[in-house]
């Protein structure tokens, strides 16, 4: 095996762990918990642009006001968000990020964490 391929497959792996950290616990916590402002309208004054905003809501609770979801998936929402605890998904989130940072640096082995 040459030394470009296993390089190569090295950062393949990191990036498969990466998106498995964004996808169990940061897309997560984003999603349920941070609240983001929504662009309402945005009016052309002169050479600038100004921008209302709706009040600041999370995606889970914009989905939950809106028309477009039948009430069976609002349930399902609904348990799910009451299963999670913010607390522990930033703290998952904190531990694999500081994790990934010492697998990066050489430091660690990633095969105790994930079998990619």
């Amino acid at each position: 095996m040459t030394l470009e391929f296993e390089a190569i497959t090295y950062l393949q792996k990191l990036w498969h762990i990466m998106g498995r950290i964004c996808s169990e616990t940061l897309n997560v916590l984003h999603n349920f918990f941070i609240p983001q402002l929504k662009s309402i309208e945005v009016t052309r004054v002169g050479s600038q642009y100004k921008c209302q905003y709706d009040k600041a809501k999370t995606p889970y609770q914009r989905l939950m006001e809106s028309e477009h979801l039948s009430l069976y998936q609002k349930q399902e929402l609904r348990t799910g968000f009451e299963s999670l605890n913010p607390i522990t998904l930033r703290k998952e989130l904190n531990d694999s990020m500081k994790w990934f940072e010492r697998v990066f640096e050489g430091k660690s082995d990633f095969k105790y964490k994930f079998s990619a």
